[in-house]
């Protein structure tokens, strides 16, 4: 635990050097197939995968302040210096992660319990949601101090975002996202999800743009405040998606590497 904690106070931080590109700005951190987590370095088309791993984990979400991580039903915290802040027992097997600013946004759903867990800058606070609805959660994340807001996937794919209490654990609304199918993500005021089309990006105003790729089958999950890892496993696939105002930046990410250890032990 301790030199994976190490290792993450270097990928959170400031620029770091690397052998392949000296100074290579970071992007965040993702995770692959398998469970692996690797930091990425570098500008789009032109990414670094790290070789060394940071772990594995079950799930896992990043920004630029620290991140959440998931593993054997255990919940960690890790602050942007890479010191552990907090722990949370879930015992759940695949909860959905969600943080991305200040460590206040960390958030995570437990879909076996149908409950949340919020950070409030000094514990998790945990509260069971009152309602049948969330069945399929692809998305969670916190809108003020006492609220959150989830998308859940409705039968025949249709999605609605959730505001929930994070007091009470009451749903406060449930608002209908027309054209959007599930699973979707948010990314700002953006909502990113897969149809036979491609990969749709639906502003607040109801544009969308498109990226054509042949994968409806995909997940979310965010490695850095800014960049959203987009992953298909039946194509073997990873993407890094960066939607900012009206810029969009978008580059497939090459396949994880073989670690140092790996190649040093042939």
């Amino acid at each position: 635990m301790k030199a994976r904690l190490c290792y993450l106070a270097a990928v959170l931080g400031a620029a770091v050097s690397m052998p392949a590109q000296v100074g290579a700005p970071k992007v965040g951190v993702v995770r692959y197939a398998g469970g692996d987590l690797r930091a990425v370095f570098g500008i789009a088309e032109n990414f670094v995968v790290d070789r060394a791993t940071l772990g594995a984990a079950d799930a896992a979400s990043f920004s630029d302040a620290g991140g959440l991580i998931a593993k054997g039903g255990r919940i960690e915290l890790i602050g942007a210096d890479g010191k552990l802040a907090a722990q949370f027992d879930s015992g759940e097997r695949a909860p959905v992660l969600n943080v991305d600013g200040a460590l206040t946004s960390a958030i995570a759903w437990l879909p076996e319990a149908q409950a949340l867990v919020a950070w409030n800058g000094k514990s998790f606070r945990r509260v069971e949601v009152r309602s049948s609805l969330l069945t399929h959660v692809s998305c969670v994340r916190v809108l003020d101090a006492n609220t959150a807001e989830l998308l859940v996937t409705e039968e025949g794919g249709t999605v609605s975002a959730v505001a929930v209490s994070l007091r009470s654990g009451e749903v406060l609304s449930v608002h209908l996202l027309a054209g959007v199918r599930g699973p979707a993500f948010v990314q700002q005021s953006f909502v990113i999800f897969a149809d036979e089309r491609g990969l749709e990006i639906s502003a607040a105003n109801g544009s969308v743009r498109t990226l054509p790729i042949d994968a409806q089958a995909v997940t979310f999950e965010r490695s850095s405040s800014d960049w959203v890892h987009i992953a298909s496993a039946d194509r073997k696939q990873n993407w890094l998606l960066r939607v900012k105002g009206g810029a969009l930046d978008w580059c497939e990410l090459p396949a994880a590497p073989q670690s140092a250890l790996a190649e040093s032990a042939r």
